[in-house]
């Protein structure tokens, strides 16, 4: 998974995850964006929020209304694979770096997609509800969230951003918000790739170029086409940026997982 602890990253260990799979869920165990650029404004996305909690993990997140945000659902553990309670969790919003400015709003609770498989990282998503509104403006304001029965086409171009680690063995977050554009992997493809290794369902899409990747730390945040609309959120992969593994999104424009989405977004209300 592409989760990234900050415990770890103190520690100078690597972030390689702990799932069965040897899978890098993009968070508690890794993720950055690699080979990519600085973002220069906070007007530019908006929509994205760092998600951190007291047990040191960080994640990212997309607004999607003033009271909701999505992220991945393997945000949601511990490395030990126990369940954290919405208390421990907080996010950033209206800033480039992740250590200051912006608003600060404490996370009141959280609804995990039922279906969620910590094996194989499938159904990865999970709304927030934020125990104080956000006030919207030039750089706090929400994403589009793509159609149901959608699906990005092979070879098209998305965007992901992130505070994840620049590099597979990198041992600290980007202190600044950072982007890449990847050519999406046709899922026949990305699936011939990680056989052995995982199932690339319905539920999720692959993207990468080479040298180019989401990583640890940038878990749950998001993927988006051209015209900024939100497609995805950042899962898991093998490495980061390695030739022969793409990395792997949760893919929002699936009818079950955007279902959900719409869904909890509703119930977390104005």
């Amino acid at each position: 998974m592409r989760a990234n602890s900050l415990l770890q990253a103190a520690l100078g260990l690597g972030v390689v995850l702990s799932a069965p799979l040897e899978l890098v869920e993009r968070v508690p165990p890794v993720s950055e964006i690699v080979g990519g650029t600085a973002v220069s404004s906070a007007t530019t996305y908006p929509f994205i929020a760092y998600l951190s909690n007291t047990d040191g993990y960080a994640c990212g997140a997309t607004i999607l209304s003033p009271r909701a945000i999505v992220t991945a659902a393997h945000c949601t553990f511990d490395e030990s694979g126990n369940s954290l309670p919405a208390s421990h969790f907080q996010i950033r919003v209206g800033s480039l770096t992740y250590a200051s400015g912006g608003t600060v709003v404490k996370i009141a609770s959280y609804v995990r997609n039922p279906n969620y498989n910590a094996g194989t990282v499938d159904y990865d998503v999970v709304v927030m509800k934020l125990a104080t509104a956000l006030t919207f403006g030039s750089t706090i304001s929400a994403a589009t969230l793509v159609a149901s029965g959608t699906d990005p086409a092979s070879g098209t171009s998305e965007t992901t951003i992130g505070w994840g680690l620049t590099s597979e063995n990198g041992s600290s977050l980007s202190s600044s918000l950072r982007q890449v554009t990847v050519p999406v992997v046709a899922r026949s493809t990305c699936a011939t790739k990680y056989s052995g290794q995982n199932t690339i369902t319905t539920r999720m899409f692959c993207a990468a170029a080479s040298g180019k990747d989401s990583c640890s730390g940038d878990s749950g945040g998001p993927i988006f086409n051209s015209a900024k609309t939100l497609v995805g959120g950042v899962s898991w992969g093998i490495g980061c940026a390695e030739a022969a593994y793409p990395g792997v999104y949760a893919n929002y424009g699936n009818s079950e997982l955007n279902s959900f989405i719409v869904a909890q977004v509703a119930a977390a209300g104005s």
